[in-house]
Order: structure tokens, then C-alpha cells, then sequence
């Protein structure tokens, strides 16, 4: 107990003269005699408090480990607050000694009843919505998951003082010490994508984090970045057959170049054969026509019979740019025209198409001979649709989304630009859904998001050479982040710029945003609201979509640390690679290391996708000329090079 107010004046009497009067009477005021920390303060300008050393609430050194500090909570309910008020007198901050006493009344009363109702309605919000001290199973499960994170992040022996661009961090997955198959990462990364869709789910419903639960959950979303593996292709036996977009065979290595000019002539020309091997054949293109048509007929059955409202149907994506491979999904866009819908807010149009998704997806369940492995993913603003056409194996997403139109365009722009450009996306696309590393459900870039990250590096330097392994070089370097891009401190565009500096989230950066937007200059307010850094995931890499400078193409990319790290394991094996090769008796085919071993983990897939085009084509189907989904041709050989002597590619 603190000594009474009384004897401390006392004490202080002989300390005070007579020029300190009007202090001495605010020191002596009623309204302090229930706080000696407002009369200290009042007469000298110290306080009553203690030091954190003497404080009985900090254990000390004698006391057991698991000690903790009781939580001060306050007590809630409008009695239990009234009845404590009346207990002990209110607190005020301070009254000056020179005040009348009936303004000093007047202050006290308004103080007192402003605090009264503060806390009643502070108590009120926290009644609604749950007990203090019951959480529901959803809040103690995800609570449960973030500390399970946590704990794991605390000992995985990931160097937490080291920064991202330090070569420290990365030598791990540089030297092969830090690996992971792959389907060893999937598990991690799906709970931090579930973590992160609840995590957006109570920002919407207004709750907001503790100062301890940010802390938590910045550990939680950390995970030690490895360089995955390809996935293994199902082998009959432990010898694996050649590749067909190998060069090892007679006159096929032959050329008169030496060094390192070797060593990319090689392998620019391995590159182009798998390209050429990874395009649609024609009987795929037929395929995918008439599986394509399939759908869209039925689409527009379904919606006509029992939506009753105008809804439309479309392709978008990648088979609209000539980017769909063989395995590739089809991806098919809903939108409603109705005028009641098209006027309503982003949150209701959403909740009117996740309800004519929904007559689609009961109605792909009732033909389950036709349509198989059928899901719908209904939360968010934009619900989707998958499954599978099982004539042709085809797998189908139906997304309510917006046009995909600029996208589009700018994805024929960039590949008119650079004539090695689609090689180089067939092979980097290829390395990254080896891996699982592209589908945005698994915390992948997705294939718009992987073609982004392309331009950069390429756009940084676009005088260079047009070798293909040199535009590859180029993309490696440019994403090691002991190099060029450090994700937690840069962000990559297109245009005008295509790195820019990343920021804590600060009202003043949407200041700069404003004027950028007054003057007329999109990208840069785009880059003004994109560069401030999500402090739970300060990893993540941002990529500003050309077609739309507010759209972070990589907000969503939760495994980019995997990403990253695989691109630098590359980069190491590449370099190794070409110091090693330097004429036609040295070398060895290297695309595998990056690509794997496509031909055989998408063999199956691809004879039946054949088979159903052959059928299609003795039904007197005929492929048209100018197809959406037809394959851009292969790029040019650099004239400089010697005569490609080739053998044709085996018959897809």
C-alpha cells in the first residue's frame, strides 16, 4: 500500500518556500489526495510509479520458467463498472491550481461522464461479439494452427537476423542443403493459404489483430525457403529413355564453336526442339476444339433452361493468346447482363453469381459419366468452378470474373515484341507446374502471373541478343535476390520502371498515390499503392500487372520463398553447366535439370487427348484456320548460328 498523501506532504514541507505557493496548493487539492501520482507530479514534476525492477509482476530470477503474467483485464458489464465508480472516485489528468472550484466541477463531471460512456460502449462491442473469456471452436482451432506455425518457424533453423538479399539465406537451397520434393511442400503451404483466406475473412467482419497476435502470426506465415524438385515421372524401371528434344545423337552436336558461345548455341537449340515438342499437335488443337465447343454448348443450355436471366459464357486466357499447351486448362469466363445485376455492388454481383455457379455445379453432378472430379470454391469475389471433361481428359475452370481483354492484349504485344519470348515461357511455366509451383490454389503465380515475371528482365535490357538461354540467364539473374530483386524491399513492373522500392504501410504514401492520380499517371499510383509491404508476409513478391496498375499478380504467391529459392538452385546448376561444356565431346543435355521429365509425367494425358481428336477428325470435324488456341509458330534460329542438324521430333 502507498503511504498516505498526508505524511508525504509532511516530508515535503521543509523542501518548499514561500514562493512556491501556488504549488504547494495544488498538491493539497482534494481531487489529489486519492492520487499521490498526480500530487507528485503537481509539486515536482516526478511520480509515484516504480521501476519495472521493483515491479512484483516481473518474476525474478529464483522463480520456475513457466511463470506468466496474469492478464489485467477489465471487468465487463454496466453494474460491475457503476459499482466500481462509486468505490473509488474518478481520475482526472490534471486541474490547474488557479482554476475557480466550480470549473474544476464542471471539468470533473464531463470528464467522468465521457468515460463512462466510452467504456460502456467499448463493453457493449465486446458482449456482441463473443464471451471475454470463451473463444469458438473456429477461433481455438485457428488459434491452435498459428501456434503450431509458430513453433515450427522457431525450429527450422532459419536465420532470422539475416536479411533477404544476404547470400547467407539462400545457401541453403544454393548448395542442395535445402531441398524438398514436390509434393513435401504442398501440405505447409495449403494451411498458410487457408491462414491467410481466414485471415482476409476477419478483416471484412472488423476484427483486428493484438499487438502478440501480429507477432504470431508473422511467425507463423515464415517458412524456410527450398529449391523443389521435379516431380518424378513413373518409371517401369530405373533407366529412363533419352528425351525427345535431345541432341545426342549423330551430327546432332556438331558445330564449330567453342567456350561458353558453345554452350548457349547447345542448349538455344535444346530449348527450341522442347518448345516445338510442348506445343499443341494437331490433332490436340482438335481435340481441344471440340471438347471446348462441348462445354459451351452445354453451358449456355443449363443457364437458358434454368437461370431464366441473361448470363454469358466465354474463353479467356491462355487459349485465347496462343499460350494453351497440350495439358493446359481451358479457362471459361461467366458474366451476367441483366440490368439487375450489372447495377449492383462488387459484394452482391458476387453473391448473385456464386448462385448460378451453383445450378451449373449441381447440374455437372447429375452427369457424372461426362464430368468428373467436380468442385466449386464459392468464397471470395470472384467463385469458381472445376472439373473434367473425361472424353478428353481436358481439365475446365469457370470462373465469374471480369473481361480479361487488356490482359490479353498485352500478352500479344510482349510476344510480337520478343521472338524468343514464348520458348522462354514454355519452359519456365513448365519448370514452375513440374514442381506445383503454378496454380494460384497452391500459393503458385498462376500462368498470367508467371508470363509477367518474364518481362522485367527483358525489358531492362531489350537491345541484347536474342539467344533464348540468354533471355533465361537474364530471367534467373534478375529474381536472385542477392543480386537484383530483394521481394521485401522491391517490387517489379513493366513500365516506366521495373523495379521500385517497397514501404511500411503509411498514410502519407496515399497522399503521393492522390497526386499521381490527379496528374493523370496510373502506373505510378498503382506502384504507390502496391509498394506498401503486407508486414505479416514481408516476402511476398509484388507484380504490377501491366494491364491493370492496381492488381498485385502476386499478393497470392505464398510459396514465392520456394519459387525464389528453386530459380537460384538453378541459376547455380546453370553456370556449373556451361564452365563444364565447352565443345561437342563434353556435353551433356541440362534442360531436364530445369524442365524434368514432362514427356513422361504428361504421356498418358496426352495419348488420350490424341485419341479423342482422331475420333472427332473421322466424325468429319475440320480444325478452322485461324483458331484461338492455335499454336504461334517456333522462334527463328539466329542466322549467326551453323546449320541446325536436327532429326525430326518424334509424332506427338
Amino acid at each position: 500500500m502507498p503511504r498516505p498523501i498526508g505524511r508525504l506532504v509532511t516530508g515535503f514541507r521543509s523542501e518548499l518556500n514561500a514562493s512556491s505557493r501556488p504549488t504547494w496548493r495544488a498538491t493539497c487539492r482534494a481531487g489529489n489526495a486519492y492520487n499521490p501520482s498526480l500530487a507528485l507530479r503537481a509539486a515536482f514534476n516526478s511520480t509515484a510509479n516504480r521501476c519495472r525492477a521493483d515491479d512484483e509482476r516481473v518474476p525474478s530470477a529464483w522463480e520456475p520458467t513457466g511463470w506468466e503474467e496474469l492478464p489485467q483485464t477489465r471487468t465487463l458489464g454496466k453494474d460491475k463498472r457503476a459499482e466500481s465508480r462509486q468505490q473509488e472516485p474518478p481520475k482526472i489528468r490534471s486541474i490547474a491550481s488557479n482554476w475557480p472550484e466550480r470549473v474544476a466541477r464542471k471539468r470533473l463531471r464531463q470528464q467522468a461522464a465521457k468515460e463512462h460512456a466510452a467504456d460502456n460502449e467499448q463493453g457493449d462491442r465486446i458482449q456482441e461479439r463473443a464471451p471475454p473469456n470463451e473463444d469458438s471452436p473456429h477461433q481455438n482451432h485457428a488459434r491452435h494452427v498459428l501456434l503450431a506455425h509458430a513453433r515450427k518457424a522457431s525450429q527450422n533453423g532459419r536465420p532470422y537476423e539475416l536479411d533477404m538479399s544476404d547470400r547467407q539465406y539462400w545457401i541453403g537451397p544454393r548448395y542442395r542443403k535445402q531441398v524438398v520434393d514436390a509434393e513435401g511442400w504442398k501440405a505447409a503451404i495449403g494451411n498458410l493459404v487457408a491462414l491467410n483466406r481466414q485471415l482476409h475473412e476477419d478483416r471484412q467482419n472488423g476484427r483486428r489483430l493484438t499487438a502478440d497476435d501480429r507477432e504470431l502470426m508473422k511467425a507463423a506465415f515464415d517458412y524456410l525457403p527450398r529449391a523443389v524438385l521435379p516431380r518424378a515421372p513413373p518409371a517401369k524401371n530405373s533407366s529412363l529413355p533419352p528425351t525427345p528434344w535431345d541432341l545426342n545423337f549423330p551430327g546432332g552436336t556438331n558445330t564449330k564453336l567453342q567456350g561458353e558461345e558453345y554452350a548457349k548455341h547447345e542448349l538455344s537449340r535444346e530449348i527450341s526442339r522442347f518448345a516445338t515438342f510442348m506445343k499443341p499437335t494437331r490433332l490436340e488443337r482438335i481435340a481441344r476444339q471440340v471438347a471446348k465447343q462441348e462445354v459451351l454448348d452445354m453451358l449456355r443450355a443449363i443457364l437458358a433452361a434454368e437461370v431464366k436471366l441473361a448470363t454469358e459464357v466465354e474463353i479467356h486466357g491462355s487459349e485465347k493468346t496462343g499460350l494453351a499447351m497440350p495439358t493446359s486448362d481451358i479457362d471459361i469466363r461467366i458474366w451476367a447482363e441483366d440490368t439487375a445485376s450489372t447495377e449492383l455492388n462488387k459484394y452482391a454481383y458476387a453473391k448473385t453469381m456464386r448462385a448460378r455457379l451453383s445450378v451449373i455445379h449441381r447440374a455437372l453432378k447429375k452427369d457424372p459419366a461426362k464430368f468428373g472430379l467436380v468442385t466449386m470454391r464459392g468464397e471470395g469475389m470472384h467463385p469458381i468452378i472445376n472439373f473434367q471433361h473425361r472424353s478428353s481428359g481436358i481439365d475446365f475452370q469457370i470462373v465469374a470474373t471480369d473481361t480479361a481483354e487488356p490482359q490479353e492484349k498485352v500478352t500479344r504485344n510482349y510476344l510480337a515484341k520478343f521472338e524468343g519470348l514464348h520458348d522462354l515461357f514454355i519452359v519456365v511455366r513448365t519448370a514452375l507446374e513440374v514442381r506445383g509451383l503454378l496454380p494460384v490454389h497452391n500459393g503458385g503465380t498462376g500462368s498470367y502471373g508467371c508470363f509477367v515475371m518474364l518481362l522485367p528482365p527483358l525489358l531492362r535490357r531489350v537491345d541484347t541478343d536474342s539467344y533464348t538461354v540468354s533471355m533465361l540467364r537474364r530471367f534467373l539473374s534478375f529474381y536472385d535476390p542477392c543480386d537484383t530483386i530483394n521481394p521485401a524491399r522491391h517490387g517489379v513492373s513493366c513500365h516506366p520502371r521495373q523495379v521500385f522500392l517497397k514501404h511500411k504501410p503509411d498514410a502519407e504514401l496515399n497522399k503521393f498515390r492522390s497526386l499521381a492520380l490527379s496528374r493523370g499517371d496510373l502506373v505510378r499510383a498503382g506502384q504507390w499503392k502496391l509498394c506498401q509491404r503486407n508486414e505479416l508476409q514481408p516476402y511476398l513478391l509484388t507484380i504490377q500487372d501491366p494491364a491493370n496498375p492496381n492488381n498485385d499478380l502476386g499478393a497470392r504467391a505464398l510459396a514465392i520463398q520456394h519459387i525464389i529459392a528453386t530459380f537460384v538452385r538453378l541459376r547455380a546448376d546453370l553456370k556449373h553447366w556451361t564452365r563444364k561444356t565447352t565443345d561437342h565431346e563434353k556435353y551433356k543435355p541440362f534442360l531436364s535439370t530445369i524442365v524434368g521429365r514432362p514427356d513422361l509425367l504428361y504421356q498418358t494425358q496426352r495419348k488420350i487427348l490424341r485419341e479423342y481428336g482422331r475420333t472427332a477428325l473421322s466424325n468429319g470435324f475440320t480444325l478452322p484456320e485461324t483458331s484461338d488456341s492455335a499454336a504461334i509458330a517456333p522462334s527463328p534460329i539466329r542466322r549467326t548460328w551453323t546449320r541446325d542438324r536436327t532429326s525430326p521430333l518424334p509424332e506427338s
